[in-house]
């Protein structure tokens, strides 16, 4: 689109309404050939759910800029994403947030309790701090987890869900400031693979640090691929002793969301049924355990032959030793599993 048109991909914005919106004099023989159709017919085709080429993307859910320039919104236009899209199924959403939001990057934080807080802000309307609609409510991260940000209800803000997709993972000044001031009343806001990364550039300019952190939450993921190839009895030790805490599970009994977007909220702790303490368990070894089979990202990270030597030295009994509870490895010994990831994503 950029080289036809000199627009830029954007995910709020369905294929329909870019060609609709777009004064180009050429627009409708560009979009016939590139889609090898009218744009009557392609629409026609999405409503009646027999659209069936690959030039579209799975919905403005997916993770721009690393797809398609044009998006096909399942939902709102023919509602055959659930049936297209494998990975938005009644099922695989249940456990959406704890699959995507916080094992898939090993997040530190009240996992649990940040998913049911998520779960009982979708019920709330009230308005957006971000746009000022009044509508239904989500959880923002006010510092991404895919940065490095924890999953827990400290690192929330309340706003609209289109504000909350539009942001995807970008971390403003706003961002920042929020995150410090909250670090100062003693808050963690860090997941421990990416503490040292954030405290050496939290007082850089925004675009360092962004750029510093996407560039160590992708290394990161390098490495924990690499141990589920190839240590994965570690990478099981470690899981077992650090996500498999399903004793507890939350109730949110009350919220108030404030004109900041703050969320004040009282919850109570109930116990977890067996059975869904066994569903959680073999879940979490599902999720963690298995490679990524995810090939797009646009920058990808190899790692290095020193880099590996020090992976292969890694062993169970480096978990055994180590305060998996602690965020702070600052004081750790060498012979620790977070010490050793930590040394490899500090090497340049």
């Amino acid at each position: 689109m950029k080289q036809k048109f000199n627009i830029e991909k954007n995910p709020a914005f369905t294929i329909f309404e870019i060609y609709k919106n777009l004064e180009h004099t050429t627009k409708d023989s560009q979009f016939e050939k590139y889609f090898e159709m009218t744009m009557k017919e392609l629409e026609s085709a999405c409503k009646k759910d027999q659209y069936s080429k690959k030039k579209l993307s799975p919905g403005v859910m997916c993770n721009p800029p690393d797809r398609l320039d044009g998006f096909h919104c399942y939902n709102s236009i023919c509602g055959c994403r659930k049936k297209e899209d494998k990975g938005r199924s009644d099922e695989n959403m249940k456990s959406y947030t704890r699959d995507r939001r916080a094992y898939e990057w090993y997040s530190d934080g009240n996992c649990l309790l940040a998913n049911a807080l998520m779960g009982a802000l979708n019920l709330i309307h009230s308005k957006c701090f971000n746009c000022g609609k009044n509508t239904q409510m989500s959880a923002d991260h006010i510092g991404p987890i895919s940065l490095g940000f924890n999953h827990d209800p400290v690192n929330f803000q309340a706003c609209c869900s289109k504000c909350n997709s539009t942001k995807n993972n970008r971390l403003t000044q706003e961002d920042v400031a929020k995150i410090k001031k909250l670090e100062e009343t003693g808050s963690n806001m860090i997941s421990w693979w990416a503490k040292d990364a954030w405290e050496k550039i939290k007082n850089t300019d925004n675009e360092t640090i962004k750029k510093i952190l996407d560039l160590n939450a992708k290394k990161f993921i390098a490495v924990m691929e690499w141990l589920k190839s190839n240590k994965p009895e570690v990478l099981r030790e470690y899981i077992t002793q650090s996500y498999m805490n399903h004793t507890k599970a939350y109730k949110i009994d009350s919220i108030n969301i404030l004109s900041t977007g703050q969320i004040e909220f009282k919850h109570s702790e109930i116990v977890s049924e067996k059975k869904t303490k066994d569903k959680q368990y073999e879940r979490t070894f599902q999720i963690l355990l298995k490679p990524s089979n995810k090939n797009n990202r646009k920058v990808k990270v190899s790692l290095s032959e020193n880099e590996l030597i020090s992976l292969a030295d890694i062993s169970s009994a480096d978990i055994s030793s180590a305060d998996i509870s602690s965020a702070d490895i600052s004081s750790a010994g060498p012979d620790i599993f977070k010490y050793k990831i930590c040394a490899v994503l500090a090497e340049k």
